[in-house]
């Protein structure tokens, strides 16, 4: 319970079965892999089975102390495990030996030690009758490097290196000694080596070097196996081996030493611990953190809290004849930086992202992630290269010797810089027009056009071009990065059309003008005149003017392209000297009338030539007055004067025409004097009446059932009955008949 798991003892040497009479020697050659403790103690043997041992009776005269005849000489060291003695009588003898295993542990009241194990070994030896020369064993003390040597100990120090020499030797006699040892059995962290020289001769030199680490403190013995391969003994089998057993205890002693160099992120502290001696003074070398980032300087394990790169150091106060003082480094890893680096490059161009990363203390290991790690030639590198093809945000994460707690992320933009683009293409356009660069490019770029002829500014991507001459554009783009280039359009210029829409002029209210405006070049135009109901057809060069007030007219011309101008003229609409002589007059039992004319400052003119206003009608016809203003318009009026006996007391005409021009539209007597009494009836050519009425003042519109009969009706003459009374005493009913004609135009 005290040790879990802990490996126990192994002997790393065969026990001798024979011994020739005479001198004996011999080592176990225990050792614990988990390097604690041992001491060996010899028991009594035993004999019977596994589950009911019983302990062998030594006979009178032998004991634990003494358990072979070797006249007192039987030596046993607790410490070594070393056995010695010279052999008095010949015979078989037993021997039984424990190891046991002991560790330190940490308690309230300091440190003590407890047994955590033992092993238990048996073995029979027999003292032979033969009589051999052992081989003599011999340290070289001189040759002894960084160790003390006293009391058949050798004394060293971890992690200092350690070496000797030692010499085996035999009379020479035909001697071939062959020599062995545990060294590769050391429970250390780095192995000793021993070499051999002149090994299967008479005299054997070995040399062990070996430089302990920092934990292979404590005893170490080097177990040395020799035996003569030329002896033959006669007892049991021929050619029986006799081994000689050597042994050098070596104990290492604790260097002062620090556990361990660290590294640390900013803000974290560490424990230090110091091994080797006691009285431990600590003290910070110059160039890092001071004494204050200590917790403590007289202990054992202060807490370290730098705030940069540090180097402690330790001395020991109390320690062995080993180093007394010791340094460790405390690296801190740089800050984090989280820092946003911008860089652009050209379209097709390659870049070094390269990460400002502070260079750390020795023994830092620095790795680095990019996400994403898309065009780049490594996702791990320190400063890969990139070949984007698109503007794209790279992370970097730093991390220092594998500590994700101290890592740091840098952001890197990388901009794609775009050539210029231009999105306008070959353009027409009209002369005077203002014409807008459409281009992508990146405002980084330096942008010259030329020429310069009507840009608004030059040096600009997107510039205006007053459009006046037909040229080729060229804009030149550089940047210090990246490769020159051009790229260029053609912008033609059409000259604006000409149009003229005529000289202002003037006309008479009523009367229409035709519009004879003209265009220049000769082109395909469209047409406009506007206000469009001043004239008869605004969409044609050439139109009617049709209004009857004073207009200005503007008629704008366009070509396919929509270059376009326009032009006025103003039409002075005079007014004209509008009159009206009066209906047409049917005269009864009269020899003449007078007709008026109205109207002032104008002039007249009869048919007749007459040019007075008013003038006498005394005879049937047609009465015809034309009157000019001052603006030289004219008006003519006609009225129709007839003469009649009236003695039917009504007059009828033999015409009318209903073609909706307010002229003779509808046909109707006359009336002269009162009637009590009055019927009308019309019938066509075939005796069919078409229309009736008993309304003097109701009269035909030419219209039967729905449609004019002018043109429907033979030859659009109709017969007409009339029947009449006159109001006065003694009247008598008059019947009058006649034939009408409908004029269809």
């Amino acid at each position: 319970m005290d040790a879990p798991g802990n490996s126990s003892v192994l002997f790393t040497r065969k026990p001798p079965l024979l011994q020739c009479h005479g001198s004996f020697y011999y080592n176990n050659g225990a050792i614990d892999p988990d390097n604690d403790s041992i001491n060996y103690e010899f028991i009594t043997p035993e004999e019977g089975t596994d589950c009911s041992p019983a302990n062998l009776l030594y006979k009178p005269g032998y004991s634990l102390a003494n358990p072979i005849d070797s006249i007192g000489s039987f030596i046993f060291n607790t410490i070594t495990g070393d056995e010695s003695f010279t052999a008095d009588s010949i015979g078989p003898y037993a021997f039984a030996i424990r190891v046991n295993e002991y560790r330190k542990y940490q308690t309230p009241a300091g440190h003590v030690w407890k047994k955590i194990g033992s092993v238990m070994r048996d073995h029979d030896i027999l003292i032979a009758g033969c009589v051999a020369s052992p081989p003599v064993f011999k340290l070289d003390t001189t040759t002894i490097v960084n160790a003390s040597y006293a009391g058949s100990i050798l004394s060293g120090c971890t992690v200092t290196p350690i070496s000797f020499c030692f010499d085996i030797k035999v009379p020479p006699v035909f001697s071939s000694l062959s020599i062995s040892d545990n060294h590769a059995s050391f429970p250390v962290s780095i192995m000793p080596n021993v070499t051999y020289t002149n090994n299967y001769t008479d005299s054997v030199r070995g040399c062990f070097s070996w430089t302990p680490g920092p934990n292979d403190t404590g005893l170490f013995t080097l177990n040395i196996t020799a035996y003569d391969t030329t002896l033959c003994y006669l007892f049991h089998a021929a050619n029986t081996r006799q081994y000689y057993y050597y042994t050098i205890p070596i104990y290492i002693h604790a260097t002062t030493h620090i556990f361990k160099n660290t590294i640390i992120c900013p803000g974290d502290t560490v424990h230090l611990l110091a091994v080797g001696g006691g009285g431990f003074i600590w003290s910070v070398l110059p160039g890092g953190s001071g004494i204050s980032s200590l917790s403590c300087t007289n202990c054992t394990n202060p807490i370290a809290a730098p705030g940069t790169t540090t180097d402690y150091a330790v001395f020991a106060a109390n320690n062995f004849n080993c180093s007394k003082r010791d340094t460790v480094t405390i690296s801190v890893v740089p800050p984090r930086s989280n820092r946003r680096i911008d860089t652009s490059l050209c379209t097709g161009q390659s870049i070094t992202l390269a990460l400002p990363i502070t260079t750390p203390t020795a023994g830092i290991i620095t790795a680095v992630r990019w996400s994403p790690f898309t065009y780049l030639s490594s996702p791990t590198a320190r400063n890969p290269i990139c070949t984007p093809t698109s503007s794209t945000r790279y992370f970097a994460t730093i991390t220092y010797s594998g500590k994700t707690a101290c890592q740091s992320v840098d952001t890197i933009n990388v901009k794609v810089l775009d050539y210029i683009k231009l999105t306008i293409k070959d353009t027409t356009v009209c002369k005077g027009s203002t014409v807008h660069i459409n281009a992508i490019g990146d405002p980084s770029f330096t942008y010259t056009w030329v020429p310069v002829t009507g840009v608004s500014n030059p040096n600009i991507l997107t510039p205006d071009i007053a459009a006046d001459t037909t040229l080729t554009y060229t804009v030149h783009t550089s940047h210090a990065a990246c490769r020159d280039t051009t790229a260029s359009f053609t912008l033609t210029v059409l000259p604006a059309p000409q149009v003229f829409a005529g000289n202002d002029t003037s006309i008479c209210a009523g009367s229409h003008i035709m519009m004879k405006a003209t265009t220049n070049p000769p082109l395909t135009y469209t047409y406009d005149w506007q206000p469009a109901s001043a004239v008869q057809y605004p969409a044609v060069l050439q139109t009617v003017f049709i209004a009857d007030s004073t207009t200005q007219l503007i008629i704008r011309a366009t070509t396919n392209i929509g270059c376009s101008s326009t032009d006025t003229v103003w039409v002075y609409v005079k007014p004209a000297p509008v009159f009206d002589l009066g209906k047409d007059t049917l005269v009864c039992r009269l020899p003449q009338i007078q007709i008026n004319a109205p109207g002032q400052d104008v002039q007249y003119l009869w048919n007749n030539g007459d040019t007075t206003c008013c003038i006498t009608a005394g005879a049937n016809g047609s009465y015809i007055l034309t009157e000019t203003n001052s603006y030289a318009c004219s008006y003519t009026d006609t009225m129709q004067v007839h003469f009649s006996s009236c003695i039917n007391c009504i007059a009828v005409p033999n015409a009318f025409s209903p073609n909706g021009d307010g002229i003779d539209d509808v046909f109707k007597p006359i009336l002269l004097c009162p009637l009590k009494e009055y019927h009308l009836k019309i019938f066509n050519r075939w005796g069919q009446e078409i229309f009736h009425s008993d309304n003097v003042t109701q009269g035909w519109d030419g219209n039967y059932k729905g449609q004019l009969s002018a043109g429907k009706v033979g030859n659009n003459v109709f017969v007409y009955y009339i029947e009449l009374t006159e109001d006065k005493p003694g009247a008598q009913k008059t019947l009058l008949k006649g034939n009408i004609t409908v004029v269809a135009n």
